[in-house]
């Protein structure tokens, strides 16, 4: 049925009052939310850390990059834990040296999978003193044995790996492996619509990028042909400064890797490496390779790098004896017929060996 009513005197009070128009659909999708994600974004899910999947070396929970932690600290002495970071258990991102010993000890306790970006960890305790059971919400440290396995941020070397555990931070973390995982964690990725942008930020936004011809001031990549993919970022980190001077036009590798908490996904990286190596932008040389290569591999390409390997080539299309390309392998050398992929290959490749990061690490 159709509904004939006159807003006229409404636009009257909106006009004197300086109120615009904006643009309103009926049309746009909602996702619901899981419930999975409700429960991992806040104190998390009991798990046994034997039956959680791996991917790319870390825990992986339906889909999702989740960490592990202990949440009872009876044994370590609740009101210590409560107010001494050192007192309490360290969360894991892989399974590590100490998770090992723990299975072959049979002592695994109980673990909650979280990924909860606060860096808050929920705890509890049965007090030695008058039996009670204290809880809070704490700080802990990631387990530095996870940081050397990964070597995340280049933590399998001793000298550094402290400070790599001291300047630990989830959602860059997530962020760095995020092509590995289909779902993001709940405040990864930043919605204009939701942060301290400026009304207009979408126009201004879209003027800034088409002013440098879709063009990652960056990297050099031109993304006409794909302009979603390019962002426009705030150098000083203020969402509000839209001085021209504070934009630079960013394609969403070089923004994930500028600030570390965004969301990207493992095909529009591809997309990306595959319009860098059209444009001649790629260099066969580790500089290059280090800054241009998905930051999921970070750790196993410096690992190999200190190891003595020669640089790769990124996005290597590998083709049968037809020249049809069979998959395009992330890294690769040629020459050795090596090559590592994010996405796991199911057939075997005749003369190659294809790869997982955590084969490496």
């Amino acid at each position: 049925m159709k509904l004939d009513v006159d807003f006229s005197a409404l636009w009257n009070i909106a006009s004197q009052i300086g109120a615009g128009r904006s643009k309103f659909s009926l049309d746009d999708e909602v996702k619901p939310i899981d419930e999975i994600d409700v429960s991992l974004s806040g104190e998390g899910i009991e798990v046994n850390p034997e039956e959680l999947q791996l991917r790319g070396g870390l825990f992986s929970y339906e889909g999702r990059q989740v960490v592990l932690y202990i949440p009872n600290h009876t044994n370590r002495g609740i009101e210590k834990a409560l107010v001494e970071k050192a007192e309490r258990k360290k969360f894991h991102v892989t399974f590590c040296s100490t998770l090992h010993d723990m299975k072959k000890k049979k002592q695994f306790e109980k673990y909650k999978a979280t990924n909860n970006l606060s860096g808050e960890f929920h705890i509890f305790g049965k007090s030695k003193i008058d039996r009670t059971t204290k809880e809070g919400d704490v700080s802990l440290d990631v387990c530095m044995f996870c940081l050397e396995k990964l070597n995340y941020q280049g933590a399998s070397d001793r000298n550094i790996r402290r400070m790599v555990r001291d300047n630990f931070d989830i959602p860059q973390f997530f962020s760095t492996y995020s092509s590995f995982f289909p779902y993001l964690p709940s405040g990864i990725g930043g919605d204009p619509d939701k942060a301290d942008y400026s009304s207009d930020w979408r126009t201004v936004s879209q003027n800034y990028r088409a002013s440098r011809n879709y063009t990652c001031e960056n990297c050099h990549v031109n993304l006409n042909s794909h302009k979603n993919l390019l962002h426009t970022h705030h150098i000083d980190t203020i969402p509000g400064n839209n001085r021209p001077e504070n934009l630079q036009a960013l394609c969403v590798d070089c923004h994930r890797k500028e600030h570390g908490h965004m969301h990207v996904k493992h095909r529009d990286m591809q997309i990306i490496t595959q319009l860098r190596l059209e444009q001649g932008l790629i260099e066969k040389q580790w500089s290059k390779v280090l800054q241009l290569a998905d930051s999921a591999l970070d750790g196993v390409l410096i690992k190999l790098q200190k190891r003595g390997y020669q640089p790769p080539e990124i996005g290597y299309s590998i083709t049968n004896n037809r020249g049809d390309v069979i998959t395009i392998a992330d890294v690769a050398w040629p020459e050795n017929k090596l090559a590592i992929t994010i996405e796991k290959i199911d057939q075997a490749i005749p003369g190659w060996k294809i790869v997982q990061p955590e084969d490496f690490l």
